[in-house]
């Protein structure tokens, strides 16, 4: 039983981390890009010196843009 509990509680906090994200991408047309630049932006892993979100969102799709 305490198993299911925990499992459930895992299952809860991923919801509650993700579920954001989620939104963004199922209602915003491009939403799949923007999820995961405010993803990765949020989270440090952009290499940005400055916090700046406009500016994070532009180098992540220009980013984007270049690999394909």
């Amino acid at each position: 039983m305490q198993a299911i509990i925990n499992g459930l509680a895992i299952l809860r906090r991923a919801i509650v981390e993700l579920g954001p994200y989620l939104m963004l991408e199922l209602l915003l047309p491009g939403g799949t890009i923007i999820a995961l630049a405010l993803f990765l932006y949020r989270r440090g892993k952009l290499g940005l010196g400055e916090h700046n979100p406009a500016r994070a969102l532009a180098m992540s799709l220009a980013a984007i843009a270049r690999r394909r």
